[in-house]
């Protein structure tokens, strides 16, 4: 939504300016694919998840350093915010496949892996929305309202990656120590066969462990 602004406050235009959308983009699909390679050849999905957080944050700081704050935001530096845009690129192709991922190896069994993944990509749809009221024509070129919601948000996901992990390894200590292991007893089946019990434990069951 931004990008062809700030290039053209760069002084490019017609075909040259179409032509300066592609690099930001480019630069995701690399980044999207090495960061997808690493993940699964490392059997680690926070620790990147972490990473386009990270990204995205410097992404969006640059472009909301690269602008003026006034009556109307004028660019300081649209060199500065064109490196952004490459970031944040990097950040929002990249995070999606690993937060579903995540979710996915997660989430048991099958119908409780559907319904989360269903709500996960809802809240990620959902941003189209939100941006149509953040990002508005009264706030170009600078569009710092957008920019630090975004921003907000990111932060939110970092602390989320950085938590979430720390609760899932002490849960799997608990198991491993076997302080779960009364959700199998038979008192705890409802009147149900022990392997369908088992079965809708799902995640909750003592032998399941959260990987990170």
């Amino acid at each position: 939504m931004f990008l062809p602004t700030i290039i053209a406050t760069m002084g490019y235009k017609s075909l040259k300016a179409s032509l300066m959308t592609a690099p930001p983009n480019l630069a995701a699909l690399v980044f999207t694919i090495s960061i997808s390679l690493w993940s699964r050849r490392s059997g680690k999905t926070a620790l990147p998840l972490n990473v386009c957080s990270l990204t995205g944050i410097l992404g969006y700081t640059l472009l909301i350093i690269g602008a003026k704050v006034g009556p109307r935001p004028l660019f300081l530096d649209a060199d500065v915010q064109y490196a952004g845009t490459f970031l944040v690129a990097m950040s929002v192709n990249a995070t999606p496949p690993l937060a579903l991922t995540w979710m996915s190896i997660n989430a048991s069994p099958h119908y409780v892996r559907a319904i989360a993944l269903g709500f996960l990509l809802s809240i990620g749809n959902a941003a189209s929305f939100l941006a149509s009221f953040t990002y508005i024509k009264t706030e170009a070129p600078g569009y710092l309202k957008g920019h630090s919601i975004n921003l907000g948000c990111l932060a939110g996901l970092l602390l989320i990656g950085i938590l979430l992990p720390l609760y899932m390894k002490r849960e799997n200590r608990q198991r491993e120590q076997g302080r779960r292991d009364y959700r199998l007893e038979e008192s705890q089946r409802n009147g149900l066969s022990a392997a369908e019990h088992e079965f809708r434990l799902g995640w909750m069951h003592p032998g399941f462990r959260f990987k990170v």
